[in-house]
């Protein structure tokens, strides 16, 4: 069995209804993230890591980690 990591960058570009729908399904599926078999790496800026922080409460509090660069 291998370990996979999937990455995810750019959505610090997502602007008005296309970013609230995707912090929607961050909170929303948060379950069925955590099954998973992999890690996810989502990257992003202040801004949104503030976003994640208000619209997907639960995705934020869930994650492993947050790293500060």
């Amino acid at each position: 069995h291998r370990n996979a990591v999937i990455t995810v960058t750019g959505a610090e570009k997502l602007h008005g209804s296309v970013r609230k729908v995707f912090l929607g399904n961050l909170e929303y599926k948060m379950t069925q993230l955590q099954r998973l078999p992999f890690t996810i790496v989502l990257w992003a800026d202040r801004e949104m890591v503030i976003d994640i922080a208000n619209r997907a409460p639960t995705f934020y509090q869930c994650a492993k980690g947050v790293f500060r660069f």
